[in-house]
This record gives structure tokens, sequence and C-alpha cells, in this order.
């Protein structure tokens, strides 16, 4: 389904809804978020995992798409491994910088980043209470935000807002 739009109505609720890696790249975060919880069933686990605010990646993937439109991706295909001949396997954090990834940071539509503690608010908010917080691994360069929950309340209203941005860097 889309996750912009509420999830269909016959479609039952869910024990457990396992999302990693995709809310960063929605064009509305909350509202994505939002439509999850809503089929999540109450008791269910959800286990959620995404890019943390504030990384010097991220310092770096808005220089490049500010600098880069989707022409330029074959272009960028061409020179990964002239600059990179022996691959990432050298990087500390091989698990987040790999080819693909990169690229899809440099040229999706939507890349957001996220506090851990603002999704915890969010998420408490939205009748959802934290069981399990996988903390930032000291080998990662950029470590996620990656979180467990379990529903123990519906939603009240109004409904709660998440803060998410584009990490914010001077550029200039």
């Amino acid at each position: 389904g889309d996750l912009m739009q509420p999830l269909p109505a016959e479609w039952p609720l869910f024990d457990l809804i396992s999302a990693p890696d995709w809310i960063q790249h929605a064009q509305d975060p909350e509202k994505g978020l939002r439509h999850l919880i809503e089929k999540l069933k109450m008791d269910g686990r959800l286990h959620l995992r995404t890019y943390a605010a504030g990384h010097f990646r991220f310092f770096l993937v808005q220089i490049a798409r500010t600098l880069l439109t989707w022409e330029d991706r074959d272009t960028v295909l061409d020179l990964i491994p002239l600059f990179f001949p022996c691959g990432f396997l050298e990087f500390s954090c091989p698990d987040t910088i790999y080819f693909e990834n990169i690229l899809d940071d440099f040229f999706v539509p939507y890349l957001w980043t996220f506090r851990r503690d603002a999704v915890i608010r969010f998420c408490e908010a939205m009748g959802l209470r934290v069981i399990a917080d996988f903390p930032p691994s000291s080998l990662s360069e950029c470590p996620p935000v990656q979180l467990g929950f379990r529903k123990h309340a519906d939603p009240p209203l109004p409904l709660p807002q998440l803060d998410y941005r584009y990490d914010a860097f001077d550029v200039s």
C-alpha cells in the first residue's frame, strides 16, 4: 500500500510491523508512520530503524544533493570505481556505506533525518511504549536510530507531530 494514504480498511491488524530504513525517504514521514501504527494490533510490536540526525555523512550528502541532478547519476556511476577501486570495504561502517546506499541518498526525492528522542516522543504519544532501544554502536560512523515499540493504547486526539528535518548544515 501507499503509506501516504490510509491503508485499506479490509487489511487486518498486525502483530508485528518491521519498518527498517524507509521512513527517511517518505514524502511525509509523520503520515506514513501514523498509518502504520493504525494497522498495529493492541500489544503489537513495531520495529523502526532510520537515519539519525547530526552526522557528518549527511553533511556530505547535503552537498551532493545540492550539486547533483538525476542526469548526473550515470556520471557518478562511472566515477565511483575510479575513486574507490576496492569498493567500500575499507570503511569501518560497511553496513551503511555501500554503493547503492550512497547513490540512494544522493538521488531520492526525499531524505530526512531524525533525533532518537523525537521518534520516541512521537511514538509514545501515538500509544506505543519503547521495549527495545538499540544503542548506537561505537564502531559505526553513522549509527541509525533503531527502536522497538509495543502498542498499549490508541492514539489520542489531536494526533501528535513528528519532529523530522533535513539536516541544516551551512554549506556556504
